[in-house]
């Protein structure tokens, strides 16, 4: 019986080789409607050992022509309560609203070439990052934008975050040196042959396996 068991789970382990599991949203503090973030270029490829000039930028998705401290409000669940359905220029009066970006630098790969703080008195916001992958493989983009508020009257400066964003790109070699071997085994063909060949040899494995039992 348990060998029974154990063939069965082989053969769903088989089946589901590959499968991965989805991505957990992230909270943000501030509730805001019409945010969105755009990373440029938008590109999900870049050559390894070769500069790569990003621009990550802070808009509204509504396409506004208002400044983004006018054109951004919070939601009903927003926090802080000051900030609930009201623009982020309304939320402290009399301060001065700023968005500061964190990036994820650690590794020397990722770098950020511009201020961390813009003044959101414009109708968007933007940084610089340079990446310089230094290997094949994946490489990720990732960090978090706050919304600050400055030069208070009563002296604060209240702080919150906004949101996170994340771009991966796959980093590849544009002058990859080929080989009969490398070339034959990445050939979709006889991948997908290699495939098949694979599945029906488990599947005679599992049958004999059971037949036995």
């Amino acid at each position: 019986m348990h060998a029974r068991v154990l063939v069965f789970f082989m053969l769903l382990l088989f089946v589901l080789q590959g499968c991965g599991g989805a991505s957990e949203s992230l909270p943000s503090s501030l509730d805001v409607t019409s945010v969105q973030v755009i990373i440029l270029p938008s590109v999900t490829k870049i050559p390894v050992n070769q500069t790569v000039h990003t621009t990550i930028k802070l808009t509204a998705a509504s396409g506004s022509n208002q400044a983004l401290e006018y054109s951004l409000k919070g939601a009903p669940n927003s926090y802080p309560p000051q900030t609930r359905g009201k623009a982020l220029s309304d939320a402290f009066p009399g301060c001065a609203v700023s968005a500061i970006i964190f990036v994820d630098t650690a590794t020397p790969e990722i770098n950020l070439v511009s201020p961390t703080t813009r003044s959101l008195d414009d109708t968007e916001a933007d940084w610089n990052v340079d990446i310089t992958p230094q290997t094949t493989g994946s490489l990720t983009l990732s960090g978090e934008i706050d919304v600050q508020w400055s030069s208070c009257p009563n002296g604060s400066t209240p702080e919150f975050r906004l949101l996170y964003f994340q771009q991966t790109f796959t980093v590849f070699n544009p002058h990859p040196v080929h080989t009969f071997l490398s070339d034959f085994f990445n050939n979709p063909i006889v991948v997908g042959v290699s495939g098949t060949v694979l599945a029906g040899l488990v599947t005679w494995v599992a049958v004999q396996a059971w037949k036995r039992i």
